[in-house]
């Protein structure tokens, strides 16, 4: 392994499949890249070159999407009971059972690396991606469901500035041509007032595609590193903990976390407790330790209360 890979957060795509292809002695391709990461055996991350706008979100499921009443309006008598129920604003759908719903209405600023949660159209834009690199074929990429990405725990769906007109392109455009001339005799007065409109803040929807934004994909190299393990022919079986060295084990890992400043109930802790573990080269998914979180903290309030 060459020394420099230790440094490296992240790979181009290229440099992983070189990477990958020397550790496990076979070459691979774009399109198989593409291929593993859609099918979920390895994590794509993208990494936004001048930044990017998006809101964040968390996923919930179907049943606790929040609706509202709705009555035809242009329709006289029409019964109460049979009123349409549509989702408040700030739901997305993204599939039959998964929704994202707005945190707080804002729209960020990111930048960095951001691994894509394949929960949404990103997911069919690396399918879209596959079939460009093996045939002639192009994947439909569902716009309205969006395109969503994680880090340190959250989530964010990424959004797009819609194109307008500026104030100055907004009045030139205004003037007909043949007014061009009169334009031109208007005293300064006159056209700093022509020009002057209430401030209207960007507006930002749905992005459709991943390159709405300037970006390159990346593998981290804790992702790398979990994909070759997960390669490996003959994995070293767990040994099974009786109750007793569960219950030591937890206790242990209450302490030592506790020692190393990390406040299990403090938000976003999974995230720097993940950080820690793909410092050493041993990572641990969020999920797994998002699992874990909710036994340490009941086995150590057993034992204090004992």
């Amino acid at each position: 392994m060459s020394k420099l890979y230790k440094l490296k957060k992240w790979l181009t795509l290229d440099e992983a499949i070189t990477h990958i292809s020397n550790l496990i002695g076979e070459s691979i391709s774009l399109s198989e890249l593409y291929q593993l990461a859609a099918d979920g055996h390895i994590r794509l991350s993208v990494k936004f070159v001048n930044g990017a706008k998006a809101k964040k979100v968390r996923l919930i499921r179907a049943k606790d999407v929040k609706y509202k009443q709705l009555i035809p309006k242009n329709i006289p008598d029409f019964p109460k009971d049979k009123c349409f129920r549509v989702p408040i604003k700030g739901y997305t759908q993204i599939s039959g059972d998964l929704w994202a719903e707005e945190v707080v209405a804002e729209t960020y600023s990111i930048s960095g690396v951001w691994d894509l949660a394949m929960v949404g159209a990103e997911q069919a834009d690396i399918a879209d991606r596959y079939y460009q690199t093996t045939s002639d074929h192009a994947g439909t990429i569902p716009r309205f469901v969006g395109h969503y990405l994680q880090k340190d725990g959250e989530t964010y769906q990424l959004q797009v500035r819609q194109e307008r007109l500026s104030e100055s392109d907004e009045y030139n455009s205004s003037l007909a041509p043949d007014a061009q001339d009169e334009n031109e005799k208007l005293s300064l007065q006159e056209i700093r007032l022509r020009l002057k409109r209430p401030y209207r803040p960007p507006q930002y929807s749905l992005a459709s595609k991943l390159d709405d934004h300037n970006n390159i994909l990346v593998i981290s190299t804790s992702e790398i590193n979990r994909f070759i393990y997960s390669l490996e022919d003959k994995p070293k079986e767990a040994k099974s903990l009786h109750c007793k060295e569960r219950t030591t084990l937890l206790l242990l890992l209450g302490t030592i976390l506790k020692k190393a400043n990390f406040d299990l109930q403090e938000r976003g802790v999974v995230g720097k407790i993940r950080r820690a573990t793909e410092s050493n080269n041993t990572p641990i998914s969020e999920q797994t330790i998002r699992d874990l979180i909710p036994l340490i903290l009941d086995m150590v309030e057993l034992k204090q209360n004992r």
